[in-house]
């Protein structure tokens, strides 16, 4: 199976203690991530679209947040 060519999502951060989302992808099953996207702080109360490329060799992603 392969993966499309990006990847979109929404996101929300609202408030004073927001700490940082990171869109990460693994080319290698998973053993090491790299971060392809990342904000932090408060971003207001909307929601956002982000577009994230990937790269072919991509085999998995994931978010991680603090």
């Amino acid at each position: 199976m392969s993966l499309p060519s990006s990847v979109n999502f929404w996101y929300s951060m609202f408030g004073v203690n927001m700490g940082t989302l990171n869109f990460d992808i693994s080319v290698d099953g998973g053993t090491e991530w790299t971060t392809k996207w990342t904000l932090s702080g408060n971003q207001g109360t909307g929601w956002y679209e982000a577009t994230v490329p990937l790269d072919p060799s991509t085999s998995h992603v994931r978010f991680s947040a603090t």
